[in-house]
């Protein structure tokens, strides 16, 4: 096998978790376009159709503390077949809810395996894959995200026409019990994951200093852009001043623009992890100073949108860098990463609207999101000798 090259076994492997990460993405974002219909069918009120998503996130972040012990004892193959199936149950049961208050505990339920899946899948990547494509495969796995932002807006108008929003719910979890079986013959003699055989306890884990300050770097970049990507409609709307009509083609915009960060980060993380950190987190940073000014003009909307999706070129980098941070339980390390950045995903949000709320105007988001950004390339500078000489020592 080549330098450049994936075996045939390796390339079904990155395929067939790609196609789960998709399908968890699209468990993520449809109820976002189906919103008008589910309120419709549910007979609630639009305000409460509108929060489905973050009771989705809250399932993400109440499931890793939960799940996460079940990484000393399980082996990856029954670990995301556990998972997979916990996704196809809630996809299903969000399909018969028939109140708001049932689809607001299906949703938070539907969402607790999601960040426990990507930390897995990104483990069996890197088992799996040879060093240097490490980056590039968890690179394209969470490009399954992207992919979703991409086909969830025509395939939601194109139900959403039929008011029938339950038969895609359906299909997600049917998507889930597909990947369990090209899933189960893949892994089935995977090598067992190292936490399996660690001594060490999850106290004496969690009491790692990198580990946290790895997981602080995530916190603090995505504070910033979710601060932005939030509060896109209205400063879509009340500054750019676009029509309505055209707010699809803004996620599908971000739907390519993740996809490009996720697939470029892990193809430059595996030529230089630290220095793709460093300068994701600068890009970062400038990309959200200059959507200040881009959002003022349609074109630069558009433009900075795209660049702003493209924000996830430094994901690859920084879970290859907590994974290194505790050679001793990678899975943990991996899995406690999406945990943590979906607590990010949701602080940004809320400092977000107390800056507007408190009349400093939709753009403000913008100066707070550039604030968190350089806060994370602070953090990455205080840390980054030590982490060096323990992530070099687990490489080799």
């Amino acid at each position: 096998m080549s330098q450049e090259t994936l075996s045939k076994s390796q390339l079904t492997i990155l395929i067939v978790l790609t196609l789960g990460s998709f399908s968890a993405g699209m468990a993520e974002f449809f109820t976002i376009w189906l919103s008008h219909t589910i309120t419709h069918d549910l007979q609630a009120s639009t305000p409460l159709t509108s929060t489905v998503t973050s009771y989705y996130a809250f399932g993400v972040m109440i499931g890793i503390p939960v799940l996460l012990p079940l990484v000393k004892y399980l082996s990856h193959q029954r670990l995301l077949t556990l998972l997979l199936f916990w996704c196809f149950a809630g996809n299903i049961a969000t399909s018969f809810v028939t109140t708001w208050e049932q689809l607001r505990w299906v949703r938070i339920f539907a969402g607790m395996p999601h960040g426990m899946f990507f930390g897995i899948a990104s483990m069996v990547l890197i088992q799996t894959l040879p060093k240097h494509r490490h980056g590039f495969g968890i690179g394209i796995l969470m490009s399954g995200i992207g992919l979703a932002l991409l086909l969830v807006v025509p395939s939601s108008i194109y139900l959403e026409h039929f008011q029938d929003w339950r038969l895609i719910a359906r299909g997600i979890g049917l998507l889930d019990l597909l990947v369990i079986v090209l899933l189960h013959d893949l892994l089935n003699e995977a090598p067992a994951p190292p936490d399996l055989h660690s001594n060490v306890s999850t106290a004496e884990i969690l009491k790692n200093p990198l580990l946290w300050w790895a997981a602080a770097l995530g916190v603090t970049l995505f504070c910033g852009r979710m601060a932005i990507i939030d509060y896109a409609e209205p400063i879509f709307l009340e500054i750019t001043q676009l029509p309505q009509q055209q707010l699809p083609l803004v996620v599908i915009v971000s739907g390519i623009g993740t996809s490009l960060g996720f697939v470029i980060g892990g193809i430059l993380a595996d030529k230089n992890m630290y220095r793709t950190l460093f300068a994701s987190f600068a890009y970062c940073a400038l990309v959200i100073l200059c959507f200040n000014w881009l959002a003022l003009s349609a074109i630069g909307f558009y433009i900075g949108f795209l660049l702003l999706g493209a924000c996830t070129v430094f994901l690859p980098a920084l879970q290859l860098l907590i994974i290194q941070c505790s050679p001793a339980a990678p899975t943990f390390a991996s899995c406690l990463n999406h945990g943590t950045l979906n607590i990010g995903n949701a602080i940004g949000p809320l400092l977000g609207g107390y800056l507007i709320g408190s009349g400093l105007g939709l753009l403000s988001v913008t100066w707070m999101g550039v604030a968190f950004s350089l806060l994370s390339l602070l953090i990455l500078v205080l840390g980054y000798k030590k982490a060096q000489k323990i992530t070099s020592a687990s490489v080799h």
